[in-house]
């Protein structure tokens, strides 16, 4: 997604941070900015306009955490985009009995829908300012089968069913009540 955004908002100074040290020797190989660095555990001498966290939020230990650090470290009128599988879309209800134990990717620590994503957010200082679901499937690129065959057969029949069933929730999380002087997250009694 890093490399995406660098190639859309050339103009913008881009940061992508990543746990994973073979990932980051690739990026910067690419010519990315990019840091070693845990989303749960945000620091940064330098305040965004916006925090992009794309199919990152599920696999967290602490969410809450997270979203914390995001808060510190956004500028006035910034804002949180971040995207998670939905995990009311009919592909990983079929996915799940399919596979019996897990419905996707095994790394999942917890699963997020618009009610749990107000509930965090709002927990951690932010509103959810915006909720899209979409599609992000690219049965063009994966060797399976079952996920090709799936994939375009959805693509023909979600224009029939309503939107919140799609397999992605894309939201948009703005501070509430922030102060310049004050990026704390609010303490827990407002919580």
């Amino acid at each position: 997604m890093h490399l995406q955004l660098c190639r859309a908002f050339p103009q913008a100074e881009t940061i992508g941070i990543d746990t994973n040290h073979a990932g980051l020797r690739e990026m910067k190989q690419k010519g990315l900015n990019v840091l070693l660095g845990d989303a749960e555990n945000l620091e940064f001498d330098a305040l965004f306009d916006t925090i992009v966290a794309g199919e990152l939020i599920e696999h967290l230990s602490n969410p809450g955490r997270f979203l914390e650090g995001c808060r510190k470290s956004l500028k006035p009128n910034g804002r949180v985009i971040l995207s998670t599988p939905n995990p009311f879309s009919p592909m990983y209800s079929l996915m799940y009995l399919k596979n019996f134990t897990h419905a996707f990717n095994p790394e999942h620590a917890l699963w997020l829908c618009p009610q749990t994503l107000n509930q965090i957010a709002e927990r951690c200082g932010f509103r959810v300012t915006k909720i899209l679901f979409v599609d992000d499937l690219q049965p063009e690129i994966v060797s399976s089968r079952w996920y090709r065959a799936f994939s375009w057969a959805w693509k023909l029949i979600r224009v029939l069913l309503p939107k919140r069933l799609r397999n992605t929730i894309v939201a948009v999380l703005e501070p509430n009540d922030f102060n310049p002087g004050n990026t704390q997250p609010l303490p827990a009694a407002r919580r």
